[in-house]
């Protein structure tokens, strides 16, 4: 959790221990006293077992609302809000640490790295949300047909997939999205997924009112993919009482199965140090809520992206190998038995591993890197792939810290694996593989997210930084034909901004990242992730896609470009490496008469080698609508350019991506191996002799695949 608003011109290193007094001053003022306690299975739930989850007889309050009908649709509005308490500080226990070496040796999968062969192609790529005035932005992401819809502390947005334009923007609160619900004075850790049974976005919220010692998860589901149409907004209390004493959930995690929408909260006390794992269940039909205490704390729900499964709905959380004890993940299984939601558990032993403790150093201060908390999982059919931060110690070598000291301090990496599920509860499911995203020195990484797809591919989305840099966007992917536990070579996908902090201290990052699996396109994958902005520490979030390439697949940047229509009036060859920059390739337009004003271009590639199948990105932007773009292949056959696209030209963001394949793609290589592309933009003149409007064609990115597959 941990957010709060930003006051202009203070740190937020300052506002850190200005929370620490807050929380101080907050927590010693009068609060309601709860007089009954919450029906708890206090013994929670043992590896083997199957129980039956608990009643939960809170009445759920239930409205609608119609994203179309909000004006401006775009609001940039926000609620000031006073700063609040973070989640207790729950030191993982540090006397007494040591990994039992004797654990080694028992077949568990070996570690893999980033020496798998499989690449990791940018596609479309977009700001996403930015800053809100809330730390930190706890970014989260779901994909449908048409839009990404993203949400932050405490902002959601709609994306448009094709042109990467925000058309609809609220805030999650009882201000925007919310109105009509019963909604506190402070909502924050949103979650978004895309029901791939439904097609419907299931958007979730935390609303703690830490005044009247309240807690409610606010819940919207769209009617169907496209999120303009209602949604239906259901408030659920999930405030419990134990000992006379009220809990109030955090970070929380979502997913589905053909009958239930299921989450899971860390419950803590508003004014005692209790802590709970806890898992609701929702009908779909919002008719039954059932809840259960896991006794795991941070179990992290399955995403799924697969339509048609009848199957359970999966979590898994991690158990801390302390005191001689193997690392272990508990799988849990919810599923419908009768009218009730049942809940299965079964322990995996994992590869042997050291929690992360304290952070991820950048340019000098830490990234809070959550460390030894479940971060993400992800469901497909028969397998659930997780991810972590480990630190970035040795492994499996069962060495002893009587103080759980880091073996490279401020250093992590991530840690993956696949569990194969084997139908579980009915059968018991096992680790087929791990794996570690990092590097062998300098770098760390932390704060992942991750999918499997349909084939069988991996992706991981992830935050890279060192003591000479500030964060990164990284990606990195596995085929199934690929070693066990490998991903292919880390890609970068954004940048923070290049600045130093003084004074130390550890910042707050984002508790979580976004990644999806496009509906309409399931070999591509998308995600999202925070960088910085500047020296403020204010934050942006990037939003893109990216598709995973066989061994010989090849991305290259255009060598030239050469003006056709137009005048050049700014940028080079090189203003199409990076997508969101300042440095762009802009023409200007020339009359051409009786036909309209034209700007037009030609860009050569030469990948190098044997070219089969190629992917065409282009990123263009017209400065006025109603703009006709056209492009064009080289054919070296017929020494003619081949029409192979045309659409309109927006005057926001658009890529444009242009699949050929092998069967055409010969007749555009020559012999030296280059490949032309000609772009041609039109504003055609409609009354004769009358000219149309002049404008400016800019070029932000452009890259060529090929032999993809």
């Amino acid at each position: 959790m941990s957010n709060f608003r930003n006051f202009k011109g203070a740190s937020r290193l300052i506002l850190a221990l200005l929370a620490v007094s807050a929380v101080g001053l907050a927590f010693g003022q009068q609060r309601p006293v709860v007089q009954s306690d919450t029906p708890i299975n206090k013994e929670g739930i043992k590896s083997g077992e199957t129980k039956t989850m608990l009643p939960w007889d809170k009445p759920l309050k239930i409205s609608r609302v119609s994203p179309r009908n909000f004006f401006p649709k775009v609001s940039t509005a926000s609620q000031a809000r006073g700063i609040r308490p973070s989640n207790p500080d729950i030191k993982l226990t540090k006397s007494g640490y040591q990994l039992d070496r004797s654990q080694d040796g028992l077949g568990l999968p070996t570690i893999g790295g980033n020496t798998g062969t499989a690449t990791t192609a940018l596609g479309a790529r977009f700001p996403g949300i930015s800053f809100t005035g809330w730390f930190p932005p706890d970014v989260s992401m779901a994909v449908g047909t048409t839009h990404v819809v993203q949400v932050t502390n405490s902002t959601v947005g709609f994306f448009n997939k094709s042109t990467g334009a925000l058309e609809f923007s609220q805030v999650l609160d009882g201000t925007g999205f919310f109105s009509g619900q019963n909604v506190g004075t402070f909502t924050f850790d949103p979650r978004v997924i895309f029901d791939p049974d439904t097609n419907r976005f299931i958007l979730i919220i935390l609303d703690v009112d830490f005044d009247t010692a309240v807690s409610r998860v606010q819940i919207a589901i769209s009617d169907d993919a496209d999120p303009f149409n209602p949604w239906t907004l259901v408030t659920l209390d999930n405030t419990i009482t134990a000992g006379g004493a009220p809990l109030w959930g955090d970070y929380p995690t979502v997913s589905t199965n053909e009958d239930y929408i299921v989450m899971t909260f860390n419950h803590f006390g508003f004014f005692t140090n209790t802590v709970l794992g806890t898992m609701f269940a929702v009908s779909k039909d919002l008719s039954r809520v059932q809840f259960f205490n896991t006794g795991q704390f941070s179990t992290s729900m399955a995403k799924r992206s697969v339509p048609g499964t009848t199957g359970p709905a999966y979590g898994v959380g991690i158990v801390h190998p302390f005191f001689g004890a193997p690392a272990a993940a508990n799988v849990f299984a919810v599923k419908k038995v009768g009218l009730n939601a049942s809940i299965s558990n079964m322990q995996v032993q994992i590869p042997i591993y050291l929690p992360q403790d304290g952070g991820a150093s950048m340019r000098g201060i830490f990234i809070d890197t959550l460390g030894g908390r479940m971060m993400d999982a992800s469901v497909n059919g028969n397998s659930l792939v997780f991810a972590l931060t480990v630190n970035a110690g040795p492994d499996n070598l069962g060495f002893q810290y009587p103080f759980v000291a880091a073996p490279n301090p401020g250093r992590s990496k991530v840690r993956w694996g696949e569990i194969s599920l084997n139908s579980f509860p009915d059968g018991k499911p096992k680790l087929f593989q791990a794996g570690d995203m990092g590097y062998a020195n300098t770098f760390a990484t932390c704060l992942p997210a991750i999918i499997k797809n349909n084939a069988g591919e991996i992706a991981v989305v992830a935050t890279r930084s060192s003591t000479g840099e500030t964060p990164k966007v990284v990606a990195a992917s596995r085929r199934s034909i690929d070693a066990k536990g490998t991903l292919g070579p880390i890609a970068i996908f954004g940048n923070s901004a290049n600045f130093n902090i003084t004074g130390g201290g550890t910042s707050r990052w984002g508790d979580y990242a976004g990644i999806a699996i496009d509906p309409v396109q399931p070999d591509r994958f998308w995600g999202s992730h925070e960088l910085f902005s500047n020296s403020s520490l204010e934050w942006v979030t990037e939003i893109f896609s990216f598709v995973i390439g066989s061994p010989t697949a090849v991305t290259t940047e255009p060598t030239a470009v050469t003006p056709v229509f137009g005048s050049v009036a700014a940028g080079n060859v090189d203003s199409f490496d990076t997508l969101g920059d300042s440095d762009v390739y802009s023409l200007n337009t020339e009359y051409i008469t009786g036909r309209g004003n034209y700007a037009g271009y030609d860009l050569t590639f030469n990948p190098g080698g044997t070219v089969n199948n190629a992917d065409v990105t282009l990123n263009m932007v017209s400065t006025v609508d109603g703009v006709t773009g056209f492009i064009y292949m080289f054919n070296v056959n017929t020494s003619d350019w081949d029409l192979v696209w045309n659409t309109r030209i927006k005057s926001g963001p658009q890529e444009i991506v242009i699949v050929i394949d092998s069967a055409r793609m010969s007749k555009y290589v020559d012999g030296s191996g280059n490949i032309r592309t000609r772009v041609v933009a039109l504003n055609a003149e409609r009354r004769r002799g009358v000219a149309p409007a002049a404008f400016q064609l800019n070029s932000d990115f452009g890259a060529i695949m090929v032999n993809r597959n």
